[in-house]
């Protein structure tokens, strides 16, 4: 599972990379769109918590 989770991540960066420092700069002028994006950064994060095993997320490479 991590490493299909390794592969979504640096395939979402790969997709977004020219649009990063625009949508990061977005949100450091504006505080409501950035309390949304961590709120969904936090929804997403309990997502894969309960679809991850613990024993998965405890190993490092």
């Amino acid at each position: 599972m991590r490493t299909s989770l390794t592969a979504v991540l640096l395939d979402y960066v790969e997709n977004h990379r020219d649009t990063m420092p625009l949508n990061h700069r977005i949100k450091a002028h504006s505080p409501a769109l950035a309390q949304s994006a961590h709120a969904f950064g936090d929804h997403l994060r309990t997502g894969l918590y309960t679809r991850v095993p613990a024993a998965s997320r405890a190993t490092t490479h």
